[in-house]
């Protein structure tokens, strides 16, 4: 791999380390606030936090391997349906 992209791969890796540590901190507090576990415990918070990271990490994944020339020939369709979408 490219310099730029290990160090943009390590970029996104903190970010979402600092992101589920984050989760992991306000979900505990608030649970122990509440006296009632999410999904059953404590770590219910966290458990679907890192559930959303290893579907996001596989997306990441597939769309580093896929071409992205395929992309940039229907450019203008994808922008014409995310500007539909947006109205």
């Amino acid at each position: 791999m490219k310099r730029e992209t290990v160090v943009l791969l390590n970029v996104t890796m903190a970010l979402v380390l600092v992101g589920v540590l984050m989760v992991y901190s306000a979900g505990t507090v608030q649970t122990y606030r509440t006296d009632e576990p999410t999904m059953g415990h404590h770590f219910g918070f966290l458990i679907g936090q890192l559930i959303r990271v290893a579907i996001g990490l596989a997306g990441l994944f597939i769309a580093a391997n896929f071409d992205y020339h395929y992309f940039q020939k229907r450019s203008i369709l994808g922008v014409l349906i995310g500007v539909m979408l947006t109205l």
